[in-house]
């Protein structure tokens, strides 16, 4: 799945640098990867309950550390929504580096 998800942002990354001005395929590069991570977001349990960030529900989102999805490693998540525009910014760290 990880890797669908970067061949396809590879592709429209590409394809939008090929057909646009700068600024304009830069944000439309931006926009089009948010979708996809959305949709994959919402078929992932523990990516998913950042989506109050993205609607403006809430703030930040603390998770408490367990196993990812995608490889089953142990990871705590906090995520915080944008200031210009809907997005989330997150930060992860693996069990292994919480006590440190």
């Amino acid at each position: 799945m990880l890797m669908t998800r970067i061949l396809t942002a590879i592709i429209v990354f590409s394809f939008v640098l090929s057909n646009s001005t700068s600024d304009l395929r830069a944000a439309e590069c931006e926009d089009t990867i948010a979708r996809h991570m959305v949709g994959e977001a919402l078929l992932q349990p523990q990516a998913s309950s950042f989506w109050p960030l993205i609607d403006g529900s809430k703030e930040i989102v603390i998770q408490g550390a367990r196993k990812r999805e995608i490889d089953n490693e142990i990871f705590k998540y906090v995520g915080v929504g944008g200031v210009d525009k809907a997005r989330i910014i997150q930060v992860g760290v693996a069990a292994g580096n919480l006590c440190k």
